[in-house]
């Protein structure tokens, strides 16, 4: 099953990109499952400036561990659960791939003017189909950095 991984603050995204992804204890992860597919979305107030930044996604992945309760540190945050993660396709962190011009083509998004409620979870679980669109979406933008590097 594919997930949307919100990610709310820098320190969250730079430990997913280690290859953990970690979770509070509140966070419902019990349906997680190695193989799952995921894109990580980024918060626009991720890195405290809500007026420069935007909701972006991040990265894309598979989940290669369940999720256990290990205890893990980024930054200042501490999540008590965590999973291990292959990232399979990302850009550098506050350069994400922008969230809203996709969510026209979100069937998970009934909503489209008020889309913004569907992503203030944590965890959500995807259609197929809008991963697919989402992982595309940024295979592209990964391809188009590296031509221009």
């Amino acid at each position: 099953m594919p997930w949307l991984v919100v990610v709310g603050s820098s320190s969250g995204l730079e430990l997913a990109l280690t290859g953990v992804l970690g979770f509070r204890a509140r966070v419902a992860t019990s349906a997680i499952r190695a193989g799952d597919q995921f894109a990580l979305y980024v918060t626009r107030s991720a890195f405290h400036n809500p007026t420069r930044d935007f909701t972006q996604i991040a990265a894309t992945g598979i989940v290669t561990g369940g999720v256990c309760v290990n205890e893990v540190r980024a930054g200042e945050e501490t999540f008590p659960q965590s999973c291990s993660v292959e990232i399979q396709h990302a850009l550098p962190a506050r350069n994400g791939l922008p969230f809203v011009p996709l969510v026209p083509q979100m069937a998970f998004i009934r909503d489209k003017i008020h889309w913004s409620s569907y992503v203030r979870t944590s965890l959500r679980p995807l259609p197929q189909t809008d991963f697919n669109v989402i992982e595309a979406a940024l295979r592209a933008a990964v391809d188009r950095l590296r031509l221009t590097s």
